[in-house]
């Protein structure tokens, strides 16, 4: 976002939409371990990790191209957002904590 700032809302929710179905993807992906698509071939080694490095670049220039318009709004909004980042953050990892923990959907191989 330093180098190309995204301002337009249109292309912010396509590429949310983008991001959010790259990770639908991965997810399904981990949901059919121990035998994910491709299973031990150099091409499904190279679709996950290129389907995870193009998810956090997504994610990363979204958070970037949101705090770069809040900034215009002052210190107070670009607070918020940190404090909101942070809420999602703390609610993700509780959701997975009880989902890895207390419910048997993920078994050791």
């Amino acid at each position: 976002a330093f180098f190309v700032a995204c301002k337009s809302p249109k292309l912010l929710d396509l590429l949310c939409v983008f991001a959010v179905t790259v990770a639908g993807v991965v997810i399904y992906t981990a949901t059919l371990s121990p035998d994910p698509w491709l299973k031990g071939t150099a091409a499904g080694s190279v679709l996950i990790i290129l389907l995870c490095v193009v998810w956090t670049a997504c994610i990363s220039y979204l958070k970037v191209c949101i705090a770069s318009i809040l900034q215009r709004y002052g210190e107070n909004a670009l607070m918020w957002c940190g404090v909101v980042t942070q809420l999602g953050s703390c609610c993700g990892a509780i959701v997975i904590f009880f989902i890895n923990f207390k419910t048997n959907t993920f078994t050791p191989c």
